[in-house]
């Protein structure tokens, strides 16, 4: 059951993943959206787990189908390189900043969410 709820969930995380790059498709900062996005789901799935009594499959499917499928540290990785490649120094040193720092801030305020 558990690879069912992965499966499922996947398909459904990366459907959303596409989504929102079609609704953001003129900026560069869909990705950042997408992972800050996922970093406080994640955080929030985490706390929330330890209040609802799901099957570990479905925790399971949810964190690492949906969010794993969602967020993308292949095309952030990418994305890194083409402003190195750019010489943006500065929209780079901005998007490492929002997403490493920003993801953090995320992952606690989601953590702090679902705690309630």
């Amino acid at each position: 059951m558990q690879y069912l709820w992965i499966v499922v969930l996947s398909i459904l995380g990366a459907l959303s993943r596409y989504g929102v790059s079609v609704l953001f498709a003129d900026t560069k900062f869909q990705t950042v959206f997408v992972n800050l996005l996922g970093a406080f789901l994640l955080g929030y799935c985490v706390k929330c787990f330890e209040r609802i009594h799901w099957s570990t499959a479905l925790k399971t499917g949810i964190s690492t189908g949906f969010l794993g499928s969602f967020t993308t540290f292949s095309t952030f990785s990418l994305e890194v390189v083409h402003f190195i490649q750019s010489g943006d120094v500065l929209l780079l040193s901005l998007y490492l900043f929002i997403t490493m720092v920003g993801g953090l801030i995320c992952t606690v305020f989601g953590m702090k969410v679902g705690a309630k």
